[in-house]
């Protein structure tokens, strides 16, 4: 019986994968920013919970809705979990919990921050 060999590159695209599909199953919202807080990926939840709208571009509202740049850069600064309480979007109660991520050594810099939104209206 032969046995398979699997690239690394393969491995690497096998766990990207299963990542984004974990993500994409989430009932709540993502988001994951770079550095400079800037989205790199999101999930289909985000837009059900704040509302798809063709005539609006999805950066431009999701900034206008929850200034998620001012939110993001509080998290960076204090480097821990930050928690926002019923945020009010468009007659929707929201809960938002952002969390650095860093990464681990002396220095622990601070390389985005992943945001989870739910809506809490009841």
């Amino acid at each position: 019986m032969a046995s398979q060999v699997v690239s690394e590159d393969d491995r690497t695209r096998i766990d990207k994968a299963r990542l984004i599909a974990s993500i994409d199953s989430l009932p709540l919202g993502f988001i994951l920013t770079d550095e400079t807080n800037e989205i790199v990926l999101t999930n289909n939840a985000l837009n059900y919970i704040l509302g798809y709208s063709e005539k609006e571009p999805f950066k431009e509202r999701l900034d206008r809705l929850l200034d998620l740049k001012k939110c993001c850069e509080e998290c960076r600064k204090k480097r821990e979990l930050v928690e926002i309480k019923d945020l009010l979007v468009e007659g929707k109660r929201l809960r938002m919990i952002l969390n650095p991520v860093s990464v681990l050594g002396a220095d622990e810099k601070v390389i985005g921050v992943v945001v989870l939104i739910e809506e809490v209206t009841h």
